[in-house]
Formats: C-alpha cells, sequence, structure tokens
C-alpha cells in the first residue's frame, strides 16, 4: 500500500533526527491517508519542534474530523485520545 509506505518513510526520517524532511511527508500524506495516524504524528512532532499553534491546529482539525465523519473504529481511538490530550482548550 503506497501510502503506508509513505508513513513508514515519515516515522524513518522522523526517527533518524530530519525533522524537516519528515514534516513534509507527513503534511503531503495527510489529505490522501486513510486513518488518523498521520494527523496525530504529524501533530506531535509540530508540538516537539516548537510549533506548538500549528500543532493546536493539528489536533483540533483531526477532532473535528472524527467528530464530523462518526470516527469510531477501536484503531483509531489511541490517535482520537491522544489529540484530546494534547489539544490545549
Amino acid at each position: 500500500k503506497p501510502n503506508e509506505m509513505r508513513l513508514l518513510k515519515a516515522r524513518a526520517l522522523e526517527a533518524k533526527g530530519d525533522t524537516h524532511d519528515a514534516l513534509a511527508e507527513y503534511e503531503n500524506l495527510i489529505p490522501v491517508f486513510a486513518g488518523l495516524e498521520a494527523r496525530a504524528r504529524y501533530g506531535l512532532l509540530l508540538q516537539q519542534a516548537g510549533h506548538t499553534r500549528q500543532a493546536q491546529d493539528v489536533f483540533s482539525d483531526l477532532l473535528a474530523h472524527a467528530r464530523r465523519f462518526n470516527i469510531t473504529l477501536e484503531s483509531e481511538q489511541d490517535w482520537i485520545r491522544l489529540a484530546r490530550q494534547n489539544v490545549v482548550r
């Protein structure tokens, strides 16, 4: 699956400390990735890189997306919880 490979690439870039390229890969992946994992990981990396406002926007968008599409899959619940824990209200 091409998008799964792209997610793996973003995670590998992140793991080796290539934050700039990892952020770019996550950002390009979000519109085409089925599921919330890419959004959540992108938000976490933004936060880690000190882009707090942008990370907050990503987490808020993730939660809005989950509500809009009534995402109830168990496999997505960890990403929803992660976003809730990291969004500032």
